[in-house]
């Protein structure tokens, strides 16, 4: 996770030290990228059951719990 935000606070370290609309159009395109995986893409992962149980029953099966 750390990753995918990671990039954020350093795009916009770098528009403080040298604006640029360059600069400025990959710090909105990563925080829409960002924006878009977390809240269309991570939700579609999950099957139905598990998002409405809060928890997935093939999990022990799979080794992740």
């Amino acid at each position: 996770m750390g990753s995918l935000i990671a990039p954020i606070p350093l795009l916009a370290a770098g528009l403080i030290v040298n604006f640029s609309p360059l600069a400025l159009g990959a710090l909105l395109a990563v925080a829409a990228l960002l924006a878009l995986r977390i809240f269309v893409i991570f939700r579609r992962t999950a099957c139905p059951h598990c998002a409405a149980k809060g928890h997935c029953p093939n999990a022990r099966a799979m080794g992740i719990v």
